[in-house]
């Protein structure tokens, strides 16, 4: 063994190594817990309704239908603000599935910028349509 090199450990060297560690591990443990799997958060299981606000129009994720009815805007499989695939009736109420964080390009105004935002995983309330739509078009029930 070389001469140079010591092993043991005081009391005082131990805690001060030890309790720093314990420390970030709940840290990171509470941190795991609380966001949940795949990014989702504390909206799930809440209740809601789909709408069609100025903010919803704004951002280009509702409109009208043939029979010129107001619908949101969504994808049946992910969070789009451009692909979508689907479309719900406006003034509908909606289970919120689960939601999840997603980073859009706002090219308007200018200058272009990207910022992360909220899409919710709806479901009507009959239970027959579920699909992913911009938080900006869900009223979420307090």
């Amino acid at each position: 063994m070389n001469p140079g090199i010591n092993f043991s450990f005081d009391g005082r060297r131990l805690k001060n190594i030890v309790l720093p560690a314990l420390f970030l591990l709940m840290l990171f443990s509470l941190g795991a817990c609380r966001s949940g799997a795949g990014g989702e958060t504390g909206a799930a299981g809440r209740t809601g309704q789909l709408a069609c606000t100025e903010e919803c129009v704004l951002y280009g994720q509702c409109g009208t239908n043939q029979e010129n009815k107001a619908v949101i805007l969504g994808n049946s499989n992910q969070p789009e603000t451009r692909n979508h695939n689907m479309t719900l009736p406006d003034d509908t109420a909606v289970t919120i599935l689960s939601e999840q964080q997603k980073l859009v390009l706002f090219p308007v105004p200018l200058p272009e910028r990207e910022d992360m935002q909220l899409f919710y995983q709806v479901q009507l309330e009959g239970g027959e349509t579920t699909g992913w739509v911009a938080a900006w078009c869900v009223a979420v029930n307090e």
